[in-house]
This record gives C-alpha cells, sequence and structure tokens, in this order.
C-alpha cells in the first residue's frame, strides 16, 4: 500500500505576495486504497491586520469513480489573534460527459460549506466577539472544445446562521478563499453575499496551460470587487510543473490590488 500511495504522490507549494500579506499554501494528496485518496492541506497568512500569522490546516479525503468525485474536507484555524474557526467542505464533480478518445468532457461541481468562527462581529446595536456562523452553496461547469479550449462558470451564495441584518463589519482571521472559489488570490476577510465567475483555459503542447478568470463578488460587509486573474502552468521536467500568475483586483469604484503567485507541484 505505501508503494503504490508513492507512486501516485502530489505535493504542491504556491507562494502569494501583496503588499499587505504573504501567503502560503502547501497541499500533499496520495492515493490511499483503491478509489480512495487522503491528503493535508496547510496555509500560513501574515497579514498587516494581525500581530501574528495565521494557520489554516485541513485533511481532504477523495473518492474516484469513473462518473463522479465525492471529497469532504474538514478544516481547522488553531487560535491565533484570539480568533479561530472551524469547518468542513463537501464537493460533489459529475462528469456529465467523458470521451477519452476525442479528450472532450463536460464537468458540473456542487459544493456546500460549513465553517463557524470565533470572532469579533459589529453590529448595529453594539459588537463582541460570538461564534458566528455561515453555509455556502457553489455551482460550476466546465467544458472542452477541440481538446484545446477549456470555458466555465461558476456562482456561489452565502447564508449567515445568526443573521446579517445589521452587521457592519467582522474582525476575523478565516480566509473566504479557502472555503469557496472567489477566482482570486486574495486572503477575503469581508462576509460576502454572492459571487460570479468565468474561466478560461487554453490547453498547450507538452502539458503547458495559459487560464484566464474574473469574477464579481457582492459583500455584506464591505465594497464589491472585480477580480481578474492571468497566469501560466507549465512543465519544468517529468514530475515538476510551475504556475505563475497575476490577480488584479477592484475594489468599490477607486481601489485596487495587485497579487502575484509563484507555485511548484511535484509528482511521483
Amino acid at each position: 500500500m505505501l508503494l503504490q500511495s508513492a507512486r501516485a504522490a502530489k505535493i504542491n507549494d504556491a507562494f502569494f505576495i501583496n503588499s499587505k500579506f504573504i501567503r502560503n499554501n502547501l497541499s500533499f494528496m496520495s492515493q490511499v486504497y483503491g478509489r480512495l485518496s487522503a491528503g493535508a492541506e496547510a496555509s500560513y497568512v501574515k497579514h498587516d491586520n494581525f500581530d501574528d500569522g495565521n494557520f489554516f490546516v485541513s485533511a481532504p479525503l477523495i473518492m474516484s469513480y469513473d462518473t463522479a468525485q465525492i471529497a469532504l474536507r474538514p478544516f481547522v484555524m488553531p487560535q491565533t489573534n484570539d480568533l479561530s474557526a472551524y469547518g468542513a467542505t463537501f464537493n460533489l464533480l459529475l462528469n456529465m460527459e467523458q470521451n477519452n478518445i476525442d479528450d472532450k468532457f463536460t464537468q458540473a461541481n456542487i459544493s456546500v460549506g460549513y465553517v463557524n468562527q470565533k470572532a469579533d462581529v459589529a453590529r448595529a446595536g453594539g459588537g463582541g466577539r460570538e461564534d458566528f456562523g455561515e453555509l455556502v452553496y457553489g455551482l460550476g461547469l466546465r467544458k472542452n472544445f477541440f481538446n484545446s479550449f477549456v470555458f466555465g462558470a461558476n456562482a456561489n451564495i452565502y447564508e449567515y446562521l445568526d443573521g446579517i441584518a445589521g452587521v457592519r463589519g467582522i474582525r476575523s482571521i478565516f480566509n473566504q478563499n479557502d472555503f469557496s472559489n472567489l477566482n482570486s488570490y486574495d486572503v477575503v476577510y469581508n462576509l460576502p453575499k454572492y459571487s460570479l465567475g468565468a474561466t478560461f483555459n487554453r490547453m498547450l503542447d507538452k502539458g503547458a496551460n495559459i487560464y484566464l478568470s474574473y469574477s464579481y463578488t457582492e459583500f455584506y460587509t464591505a465594497d464589491h470587487e472585480h477580480s481578474m486573474i492571468i497566469g501560466n502552468d507549465f512543465p519544468v521536467s517529468r514530475a515538476v510543473k510551475a504556475d505563475l500568475g497575476y490577480n488584479h483586483i477592484i475594489t468599490g469604484n477607486s481601489g485596487k490590488k495587485d497579487i502575484f503567485k509563484i507555485a511548484l507541484s511535484v509528482v511521483f
């Protein structure tokens, strides 16, 4: 079993750079037995908003079938800066069309997530430390054409179990981009209302890929955001792949953020 897992393991390390934060994501995934894969993920964020860095740890489990993939991802953020969080996400990936001869596919992704944050919540009538519950529902679609182009779209809707009426702001260490796909590299501490996104991939020879994405996110506790990503992932060697990306975010009508990504993945 150990030899089998070693032959199917993947390690990915991604580093994000912004003027207000640095973020490092490290993940490991391996085939455990048959259709079951398991792994570990860790993220470290040092943000100007906090004195200390924040840690995120998860343990994903994936069952893969010919027509579907089921993923469960429990996670926890240990207490730092007097704040913490825990929760889980569930994803169902459906292969609605699969043609291995022509390399054609159509995929749908359905996701549900829950997080409980120990956070400082500011409300209209006052504020204080709360256990603040949040749910997210996501839907995504991807389809390729001519074995060269992949188009996708995704949407997320957020629900707050303790109510959102009167909430003016939140001081939290929980990054919404660890919870759902906002098509951005940003560390998002505010509370989203919904997001809409689109993606495009141009697959090149020898495993290289150019990708573009756009998303619009509406927030309860901040101005809306437009996020645009352009990047290129390409093989460095037979087992190593690099990924370079740039994310430009427009907040409200005039604010902006620029975030850079450098990543390496190793398969063995």
